[in-house]
This record gives structure tokens, C-alpha cells and sequence, in this order.
């Protein structure tokens, strides 16, 4: 059986999608070599270097996951579909609005995390505030229970003393 023929529209517009994302990626590949085998006399310790050895990497996945692509479309179909979800799921067939959309929500997501930071060290600042609070008033309630006793005793006194009076001094 020719699978391919029978591959969902979808699926053969992303794998055209990677051919030419592979290509965009050789291209530039080449360029870098270029300017690399340029700068190598002038500046061995160039950072191109690095970017090209990144992309020669890059383009191997690429290469390697073409292959399985083409070579088991018509053969096992299970490898095929496991390795086209794999890039499905990775967002390499995703359009540049696709990925900006999902850059803006992990944006949001993050600014999310912040404003509950946030409010996690504001509502704990807000407990210790109200705890000390708490402790402040529980102090004065003492002082005024003290005041409260030694007011009555006072006035205990107070009447002590008016009871030992004489009656004309009443």
C-alpha cells in the first residue's frame, strides 16, 4: 500500500513545511560556513564558529528526522506517525502567528506567576501587620484591665476612707 497517497492534507503541508525549513537552514548553514572560512586567518576564536557548529547540529536532527519521515511513510506507518507527532508536539509545523500567540500566553503565564507572588507577599505581610495588631491590642486590653483594677481598688479605698469619716466632715 502507498501511504503517502492516502496522507491527511495537514500532514503533507507540514512535512512540505519542513523541507522548507531544512532548506532555509542549509542556506544559512552555507552562509555561515562561508564567513567562517573567511574570518578563520583574521579571527580563529570568531563566535561564528559556534553558531555554525549549532546550526550543522540542527540540520543533522533535521536530516535525520526526514529520513525516518520519507523512508517510513510507505514502510511503518506507526514510526512515521510516533515521528511526526514528536515534531508536532516539539511546534516545529507551527505558523510564526502560531508561535508568537504562544510566546504572548507563556508571557502572560509568567506575569501570572508574578501577580501571585505577589499577592502571597502582600496577603503575608497583611498576616504579620494584623498579627501585630493583634498583639498590640491585646496589650492595651491589658493596661486598661490593670486601670480598670486599680480604679476599683481606688475607689475601694476611697469609700474605706469615707466610712472612717466622721459624719459632720460627710
Amino acid at each position: 500500500m502507498i501511504f503517502w497517497l492516502f496522507l491527511e492534507i495537514e500532514k503533507l503541508r507540514n512535512i512540505i513545511w519542513l523541507i522548507d525549513h531544512i532548506e532555509i537552514v542549509e542556506k544559512n548553514y552555507i552562509n555561515l560556513y562561508l564567513e567562517s572560512h573567511k574570518k578563520y586567518f583574521h579571527s580563529p576564536e570568531d563566535d561564528c564558529y559556534v553558531v555554525l557548529t549549532d546550526t550543522l547540529k540542527k540540520l543533522n536532527m533535521f536530516y535525520e528526522i526526514g529520513e525516518i519521515l520519507v523512508n517510513e511513510v510507505d514502510n511503518d506507518v506507526v514510526l512515521f506517525n510516533k515521528t511526526y507527532n514528536r515534531l508536532e508536539d516539539k511546534g516545529y509545523f507551527l505558523n510564526e502567528i502560531e508561535k508568537l500567540n504562544i510566546k504572548m500566553l507563556e508571557n502572560i503565564s509568567d506575569n501570572l506567576v508574578n501577580i501571585n507572588s505577589g499577592i502571597n507577599d502582600l496577603s503575608n505581610a497583611f498576616e504579620r501587620g494584623f498579627r501585630q495588631v493583634n498583639q498590640n491590642l491585646e496589650f492595651i486590653n491589658g493596661e486598661l484591665v490593670n486601670i480598670d483594677l486599680s480604679t476599683s481598688l481606688n475607689g475601694d479605698y476611697l469609700y474605706d476612707i469615707s466610712l472612717s469619716l466622721p459624719n459632720w466632715l460627710k
